[in-house]
């Protein structure tokens, strides 16, 4: 026991001189210490004192304090000094756990050679060295991980994949997936610092640093080519590239200098960076290039609002001559509106049944929480999972509409006919839709997520039942 205390006060000096020496460089001046607080580093005072003293000071550090304070100057000893000062604290904090990211990602760099730090096989699994590392670190033996937070764990490799996909700067900023990732880490809780969890935080925060290291410097460089491209070409430096951009704005874009900037400030700068990508593209597309071939005027081109749904060019051969896609799409749009409107606005308890004019539409706990989710412009597998749950309700819905006014004019000449065009492209959009969701299921069912599959699979098998329901009355009508 001892021993133990002896050990933990070891940790605590060397805690108290890093944050100290950090204090100072950012305010320029000494910090006075209480003499208690110097007793103890002497062995003459209570070890007591300096963890409340160290609770002070925790309040006066903030993360990206701490992440611009661990350098190649921070010895290996009082980062595991850290590590340990903050797994040992009784109670957690949010704070706490973004320090211990910091901390658990630089020893990651510092113990783990830099041709090891993205590994090409990547298993959650099993117990990795660093994992190994961790453990020494701390001692004694960490709580089991609940069966949740394994799911969580497991869902990195695949993030990694997603990031791995990025070929652009502004794809990853746009894409949420740092927003997602943190909210992962806080849905960990306490099992945050597991040596499993924080092993595999420190791999995954490794390698995104560098992918977005390579990613930014690529688009640093494009956008100084660019500005660089059309001075050549005789344009003025207060030119516009594209809204309030000018070439004087993408010729002062330092890279180098904004790796170095503090953590607040470098994340306005990265939103920067994604505007002026977004300019040069713009301006890139509006610009004709003589070694491309011009698109034939009679080649199909696909509205965005007909690729959104079910790639509809590439069906539009077999639906009914009265079909428009472009307006029943709108129509779906239309729904879809309502739905969210509807569900965002309700009573929680009372969300799951939408009052439409067709009659009441019935939605899972599932469906509720898709059309309540914010994911536009996300690339993700909880996107896209979120958008197939949507589009399997909202096609339902209008399947139940259309299929009532097709019942409702049955009995006339011609009035049926744009109802049963309709039908036949909503059923047709619907097989799309099946067969699209293939890859979706796949995707949950390799993570473990039976419940999110078992839910998608719910709301497609509703949707089919509606489909028998239209095409039963489109042949009863033809005999």
């Amino acid at each position: 026991m001892q021993a133990a205390q002896a050990e933990k006060t070891v940790d605590m000096v060397a805690v108290h001189a890093f944050y100290i020496s950090l204090l100072q460089s950012v305010l320029g001046h000494a910090v006075p210490v209480p003499e208690e607080v110097s007793a103890v580093k002497t062995s003459n005072g209570s070890s007591h004192v300096l963890q409340r003293w160290l609770g002070l000071l925790d309040l006066a550090i903030t993360p990206p304090m701490l992440r611009d304070a661990l350098r190649d100057s921070t010895t290996r000893e009082t980062a595991e000094a850290l590590l340990r000062h903050f797994v040992r604290k009784n109670a957690h904090s949010d704070v706490d756990r973004d320090k211990t990211d910091f901390v658990i990602t630089f020893l990651y760099r510092t113990i783990v050679p830099s041709d090891r730090h993205v590994p090409q096989q990547w298993s959650t699994d099993h117990p990795s060295e660093f994992e190994e590392e961790i453990y020494a670190m701390l001692g004694g033996e960490p709580s089991l991980l609940p069966e949740e937070h394994r799911q969580l764990v497991r869902e990195f490799p695949f993030i990694r994949e997603e990031v791995e996909d990025f070929r652009h700067f502004d794809q990853l900023m746009d894409s949420g997936i740092v927003q997602r990732v943190r909210e992962i880490k806080q849905r960990f809780g306490e099992s945050f610092y597991n040596p499993r969890v924080l092993a595999v935080i420190a791999a995954y925060n490794v390698f995104f640093g560098r992918r977005f290291d390579e990613l930014f410097r690529d688009t640093a460089q494009k956008i100084k080519q660019f500005a660089s491209q059309v001075q050549q070409q005789g344009a003025s430096i207060l030119s516009r590239v594209d809204g309030d951009v000018t070439v004087k704005h993408l010729t002062e874009v330092r890279e180098a200098e904004i790796m170095h900037t503090e953590y607040g400030r470098a994340q306005e700068h990265f939103r920067r960076i994604s505007k002026f990508k977004k300019a040069v593209d713009t301006r890139t597309a509006s610009q004709p290039r003589a070694n491309v071939a011009p698109v034939p005027p009679a080649a199909p081109i696909a509205s965005p609002e007909i690729s959104r749904y079910a790639q509809v060019q590439e069906i539009a051969d077999s639906l009914p001559s009265g079909a428009n896609p472009a307006i029943e799409l709108g129509k779906i749009d239309a729904i879809e509106t309502s739905i969210r409107n509807f569900v965002i606005a309700a009573d929680p308890k009372a969300a799951n049944v939408v009052p439409l004019r067709a009659g009441n539409l019935s939605l899972s706990s599932a469906e509720v929480e898709a059309f309540r989710a914010d994911y536009q412009g996300e690339k993700s597998f909880r996107a896209d999972y979120a958008r197939a749950l949507r589009s399997a309700v909202n096609l339902q819905a209008r399947l139940i509409a259309e299929l009532q006014e097709f019942r409702a004019k049955q009995s006339s000449a011609y009035l049926w006919k744009p109802h049963a065009d309709a039908l036949t492209f909503l059923m047709t959009t619907s097989q799309k839709l099946q067969e699209q969701s293939v890859a979706i299921l796949a995707v949950a069912e390799q993570r473990g997520l039976a419940d999110k599959s078992s839910a998608l699979n719910t709301s497609l098998q509703k949707l089919r039942l509606q489909v028998q329901l239209a095409a039963r009355a489109i042949q009863e009508n033809s005999n």
